[in-house]
Parts: structure tokens; sequence; C-alpha cells
């Protein structure tokens, strides 16, 4: 750009940018001539919630100036799967009209989209029927977006309604969901109880991730036999009377009862 040897000012061009960020610059004030391009020392500046920044120096034809700004991601940038962003060049010539140009840019977020569960029971026995179990689902969001809709599902016969639920989930976040079960004779005879449940949740682009955790819990067995004998009549007075003898016998814990 030629400039007169008494000219007082720099002509000047500018960057903005639509995010709000942190820039380190140099610039160039207004000085006579022989002073022009002495430029101040490198100056950095942080402009936070603002919609634009701008950086001012002069160009002569053919030369150029590379800038560079930093942006944090957040957490709504992890849902939304990408950040667009356009900047804008401007600059005036030396009949002060403006020239432009602008460039955009898209960044995309690598998805890890997963859900954990972690099943336990209290107590972890039971010895009678009617014992009741209460079930705890620890569900965790350990992927980088977001989890919408989180359930859990447990096809336990004889199961409670699971509270609580459905919840949203932040990454990191997690939810304790609870539910209780009665133990049955049959559970007693079979001497454990089985079962699995299931933790689910969308990400931010309504695809499903799930996780699945078992629990068991084992009867304390107590398995015992009495036998009461008794005779009918007690006493006998002749030979050919008959004693009628009761007796019984149980073998099975399943049995003891019938």
């Amino acid at each position: 750009m030629r400039r007169d040897r008494d000219c007082e000012e720099c002509y000047a061009i500018y960057l903005q940018c639509s995010r709000g960020c942190g820039i380190t610059y140099t610039r160039c004030e207004q000085h006579r001539q022989r002073d022009l391009d002495r430029c101040d020392s490198e100056r950095s500046i942080e402009w936070i919630e603002r919609d634009h920044f701008r950086v001012r120096l002069a160009l002569a034809p053919g030369e150029n100036q590379v800038f560079t700004a930093t942006y944090t991601i957040t957490q709504s940038d992890m849902d939304a799967g990408q950040v667009d962003n356009t900047a804008t060049a401007t600059g005036n010539d030396p009949d002060d009209v403006e020239v432009s140009d602008t460039d955009s840019e898209t960044i995309t977020v690598v998805k890890d989209a997963s859900i954990e569960i972690v099943k336990s029971a209290t107590p972890s026995t039971y010895n009678a029927a009617g014992d009741v179990i209460t079930y705890t689902f620890d569900v965790s969001n350990t992927g980088n977006v977001t989890l919408t809709d989180v359930t859990v599902s447990d096809p336990l016969s004889g199961l409670s309604a699971i509270t609580s639920g459905p919840v949203t989930l932040a990454p990191g976040e997690n939810q304790v969901f609870t539910a209780t079960y009665t133990i049955t004779q049959s559970d007693m005879d079979a001497g454990q109880v089985d079962n699995t449940a299931t933790a689910t949740g969308n990400d931010p682009d309504d695809v499903e991730v799930s996780d699945t955790d078992s629990e068991t819990i084992t009867v304390v067995k107590d398995a015992s036999i009495e036998i009461v004998k008794s005779a009918t009549p007690s006493t006998y007075n002749a030979a050919g009377d008959v004693i009628t003898h009761l007796r019984c016998e149980q073998h099975r814990q399943r049995d003891l009862d019938r």
C-alpha cells in the first residue's frame, strides 16, 4: 500500500468471528511515514460472551496475516454433534472503500454414547417365603453425550414397579432406581433367584444404547424332619388286639408342609 510521507493513518483490516474467544494480535498505531512500520508489542485480549472480535492492522499488496483464536467446546456442542462458524475479513482501500470476504468451518464430534447399569440386592440371601428383597439399579452415563429417556426394565415376575424414571443423564451423571420382590415357596425350593435388568437411553440422534447386569440371591437352607408316633389304643389286654401306629416322615424341604 502506498503512503505519503506525512500520512498520519494506517489503513486497517478487520477480522470478525461470530463466537466469543481469545486472540493475540499486533496493531500499528497512527504515526508519520517514518514511524508507520513501528508496532506495539504483542498484546493479548480476551472477549467473553461477545458476538465478535476485531483486530486492526495494515496489509500491503501480496502480504498476509495469520490470526488465531480459541474456542472451548460445551456440552451443548457435544450434543449438537458439530460446531458451524463463519469468519469475515474486511479492509478499506486508499479511497476508504470497504472490501470483505467470508469463510466457514465446521468441526464435528466424535460421539461415544454409552450407558452402564450395576444391579445389587439387599439382603443377598433369604430363608423363608415372604422375605422381601430390595433391588437397586445404579445407572450411569459413561459416554460423552447426553442421554434422554433413561429407564430400567426387569422381567422378574412378581417384581414391584421400578422407581424412578424416565430421567435425563448428562455425561458422568448417574441415577439409582429401586424395586422390591417377595420370596415365594417356589424360590425356596429352587434354592436361588436369578434375573437380569436392562438399562436403556437415547443419544441426541435418538439412537438407543443399553447395558445389562444380573444378580443372583440364594436360599439359606434349613432342611429338617420330625416324626411323631402315637398308638391307638395306648393299651391292650388280649392277644389279637389291633394297635394303630401313626407316623409322619418328611424328607425333602419342598414337601415339609405337605
